[in-house]
């Protein structure tokens, strides 16, 4: 009987442990996808193209949807939670001119500009400005005006395709709009039908790791009952085990020490 308890009891703890070790391989395997989606075939919603950790989406085709340079970064920033373009190497922009930069004289804007201080570039989204690509004699000093937004030109001679200028932020251009799928969260903003498709998909595996930690909390809670009523029926035996042994030494006791005589 000893044995047959002592064989439940490891078996219902190596259960257990095997659905510790699920839970823990569940939340490790979670961690890993995360950063295997950021590092390589990033996920963009419908009508965005991925590079690296971002996605971009160009806008503006017809002149009715150019912006100038600060409308066009609310709209990033406020419409799709993301902001205007930023460049940190040669393959980030020539992606962004393949893609985008496909309509002679129609430039688009960039998230460089010095708005704050004369010179003194800085990115929409705060990133470091380690990468420049300025076409020749720019940034340039206008005789009139400012210029201090900064736009991938699109105009003839064919040489200055690419290249970055500085321009009137007033002036209407197409722009270019990138999320950091690193750091962007989907639901702090109200943005519309392109950020659809990134919600839902967040939504579906934020649902999906709850069933599953739902079904390892519940085979935990089978496993801990399933162990609660084996101690309790291992303690009941030993408790009737020793009640049976300390009759039979009472009454061994009695009889040893009885003085009445035997029956004749």
């Amino acid at each position: 009987m000893k044995a047959i308890f002592l064989l439940l009891l490891i078996a219902a703890n190596g259960f257990c442990q095997d659905n510790s070790l699920q839970k823990t391989r569940l939340e490790s395997s979670g961690i890993n996808q995360s950063d295997k989606r950021n590092s390589s075939a990033i996920e963009c919603p419908d009508g965005w193209l991925g590079f690296g950790s971002k996605c971009y989406a160009a806008y503006g085709e017809k002149s009715s949807g150019q912006l100038s340079w600060t409308a066009a970064a609310s709209v990033c920033r406020d419409r799709y939670g993301g902001n205007l373009a930023s460049i940190h190497s040669k393959e980030e922009q020539d992606f962004l001119v393949k893609n985008f930069l496909t309509i002679p004289d129609l430039s688009a804007w960039t998230g460089l500009h010095d708005r704050k201080l004369k010179n003194v570039y800085e990115w929409d989204d705060h990133s470091s400005l380690d990468y420049t690509y300025w076409g020749p004699g720019q940034p340039s000093e206008p005789r009139y005006g400012e210029e201090d937004c900064v736009e991938l030109r699109y105009f003839t001679p064919w040489i200055t395709i690419g290249k970055w200028n500085d321009a009137d932020c007033n002036l209407e251009r197409r722009y270019i709009c990138q999320l950091d799928m690193e750091t962007f969260l989907p639901f702090i903003y109200g943005v519309t039908s392109p950020m659809k498709d990134v919600k839902k998909n967040s939504s579906n595996e934020v649902k999906s790791c709850e069933e599953s930690l739902k079904s390892v909390a519940v085979t935990g809670i089978v496993c801990s009952t399933v162990l609660l009523i084996l101690l309790m029926a291992v303690f009941a035996y030993r408790t009737q085990q020793w009640r049976r042994n300390r009759r039979k030494s009472l009454l061994s006791f009695v009889q040893f020490n009885d003085p009445s005589p035997p029956d004749a």
